[in-house]
């Protein structure tokens, strides 16, 4: 009666090297990009270091996430090839001891077409601030060039700015923040 749809699998967290227990999810889209989230159900799952591996068009990022409050758990967007390789895995071994009483759980994978994930800045000829959040209130952790495209994990609100309070978290290979979407 637990989990996404009544259903989950769970097991014992551990500190081992090596995985006893694991889920693997096989995805199965088009090519394209997709934000990738995890159900969690904490009635049962306590970890606090589950790490999500994602392999996807020839590549494997490894999020962790907290298994502590009930809901979706965004992982971030990610390409995927559609090459029969594309799949996310979550192992027990969490570095969690297996005498703290933790429980990893493995339940719902959702992946939702991203429409626009990429960005091209356009400031009239200057360059972009790239912040560590949503405001102006700290200072730059960067810039982009106008004309630059770059990739959007998201996009939430912040503070106004010539109007707008739409702000993009953007990623580069080098630097992850916001910039307003004034620009």
């Amino acid at each position: 009666g637990s989990g996404h749809d009544g259903d989950l699998l769970w097991t014992g967290t551990t500190a081992n090297a090596s995985a006893v227990n694991f889920a693997d999810w096989h995805v199965r889209v088009p090519s394209g990009r997709y934000v990738v989230e995890a159900y969690v159900d904490a009635s049962v799952a306590t970890a606090r270091q589950a790490t999500y591996a994602i392999y996807h068009a020839g590549k494997v990022d490894r999020v962790v996430a907290a298994q502590t409050s009930t809901g979706w758990k965004n992982l971030g967007p990610f390409t995927f090839a559609a090459d029969g390789a594309d799949r996310i895995r979550v192992d027990d071994n969490t570095g969690e001891a297996g005498g703290l009483g933790r429980h990893v759980a493995f339940d719902a994978i959702r992946l939702t077409p991203q429409e626009c994930p990429r960005l091209q800045v356009d400031t009239g000829g200057g360059p972009l601030n790239v912040r560590p959040a949503a405001n102006t209130s700290r200072a730059a952790i960067g810039s982009l060039a106008d004309g630059a495209v770059v990739d959007r994990r998201s996009t939430g609100a912040g503070q106004s700015v010539a109007g707008t309070t739409d702000w993009h978290q953007i990623q580069t290979p080098s630097l992850v923040g916001w910039v307003s979407g004034a620009y």
